[in-house]
């Protein structure tokens, strides 16, 4: 087999070799289950890799020397997250696991969203998105930041790290929950990922890890299997290094009776040149944004009150041999697991899950919370602000309040990887926001956002990065 580098090689180019000959899923596996072995117990992106991965690279490399494949991803490995403070990876072929997507107990990997009061539970049903991905194979990773399982995530390029005493989103650190899968990717541990996103969680590691990320619309990949937050903003995401990869996953993964999206690589397709591409770029400041941003805060909370207990209790029904039945089992004092997947320390935790469960929110007054929180950042909000100055996207720093906004309006958001800091080799870019269900504006935007910008530069590229 070639070689290629595990920094830089694109999923695109993967598949080419792939159908080619020149590499074989096995090879490829291989070369990356040798970077995590190299690279994770620094990075700790992954928690888990299927034992039986490389035995199933193989079959994918039998069916495809007799013309078989299962679809456009055949062989590809590709990283998976669990749900929130976990991180994992799966693939057709293999699967490194650390997250919040469930997977069925004969893939021999947990579903535990990092946490230890769901070890040991056993999905009945892969997710909807394994079932989606598993058609066209990759590896599944976990997600980045703090987990009881897995420790604390670094960002592959920050050169220190994250380090004690450093505030919540620090910049020396990975980003939000999906940070496992982005410091994958970024790591050379797979060419592309799938992470969740609530709040922030998909855009904030794609961002820190210099990756192309769509959060698409809520309820445009299908969510069942997932460990929720709360179903009302919770979606599946691609991140990869390239962003037609980005566009292939969204295509997979997308439920199309939920879409008017028709094919979402079409749109990709759609984009010759960068002149033809920027047909029009509007500056304007949007003075209101930081104002609306802070308003959504209480509507928000109303919301995930009233579905979290809801939402998780409902995914534990679809669990075996899970040592909790109940969101108020995490806050046992006598469960050992439960103790450590909610450390004493952890007082806001504790707060939050008793506010679940105590769920002052009624029915009611969620929808109201619901009907007032759209109308702001919709009407008010995005699509106001889209009308006024007559254009198609907004675009913000990945530092702003736009990702809060995009989470209150249920629209979809990209991220656009710019450079780099010198102060830390930490990548920064911009976000944009579309309407719902115009992820294939998103995607012709990343599209001629890359022909301007070039690509992205890998982690090894910086002197003084240890390798």
């Amino acid at each position: 087999m070639e070689t290629f580098d595990v920094y830089t090689t694109t999923a695109s180019e993967v598949l080419m070799g792939l159908g080619s000959g020149h590499f074989t899923s096995e090879g490829i596996v291989q070369a990356y289950l040798a970077q995590i072995n190299k690279r994770n117990d620094r990075l700790r992106a992954v928690l888990e890799v299927a034992p039986n991965a490389l035995k199933e690279a193989s079959k994918r490399d039998e069916e495809r020397i007799k013309g078989i494949t299962l679809g456009v991803l055949h062989g590809l490995p590709i990283l998976i997250k669990v749900l929130r403070n976990a991180k994992f990876s799966k693939a057709a072929n293999l699967t490194f696991h650390k997250g919040n997507i469930a997977t069925r107990p004969d893939l021999h990997m947990g579903t535990t969203s990092g946490n230890f009061a769901l070890s040991g539970s056993r999905p009945r049903e892969n997710a909807a998105v394994v079932k989606r991905a598993k058609r066209v194979y990759r590896i599944d990773e976990i997600p980045a930041g703090w987990s009881p399982i897995g420790g604390q995530g670094q960002n592959a390029y920050v050169r220190h790290g994250l380090q004690p005493g450093d505030p919540t989103f620090s910049i020396n650190g990975p980003g939000g929950s999906s940070s496992g899968p982005a410091i994958g990717v970024s790591a050379g541990f797979a060419p592309a990922a799938i992470g969740t996103e609530t709040s922030g969680s998909l855009i904030f590691p794609a961002d820190r890890a210099a990756l192309y990320t769509i959060k698409p619309t809520p309820g445009l990949i299908p969510q069942a299997g997932i460990v929720p937050v709360s179903y009302s903003f919770d979606t599946a995401g691609p991140m990869a290094k390239f962003s037609r990869n980005v566009a292939l996953l969204l295509d997979v993964l997308v439920d199309a009776t939920k879409t008017k999206i028709r094919e979402i690589l079409a749109a990709y397709e759609l984009v010759g040149t960068k002149a033809e591409a920027s047909h029009k770029v509007t500056f304007k400041s949007w003075p209101t944004a930081d104002a609306l941003a802070k308003g959504y805060g209480p509507l928000m909370g109303k919301i995930f009150i009233h579905d979290y207990q809801r939402d998780f209790e409902s995914y534990l029904n679809t669990v075996d041999n899970c040592r909790i039945k109940h969101l108020q089992d995490i806050l046992d004092p006598d469960d050992t697991y439960a103790a450590l997947s909610l450390p004493n320390g952890d007082q806001a935790g504790r707060e939050a899950l008793s506010r679940a469960i105590s769920n002052p929110t009624s029915d009611e007054e969620a929808q109201t919370a619901d009907q007032e929180m759209r109308r702001l950042s919709r009407t008010h909000g995005i699509d106001g602000a889209l009308e006024e100055h007559d254009v198609d996207v907004l675009l913000g720093p990945d530092s702003g309040p736009l990702y809060k906004i995009a989470a209150a309006a249920g629209y979809p958001m990209a991220t656009l990887p710019l450079s780099y800091l010198d102060e830390n080799g930490c990548p920064f870019g911009l976000v944009a926001i579309a309407r719902a269900h115009q992820e294939a504006r998103l995607v012709q935007l990343q599209s001629a956002w890359e022909e301007v910008i070039g690509r992205r530069r890998a982690p090894g590229e910086f002197e003084g990065w240890e390798a």
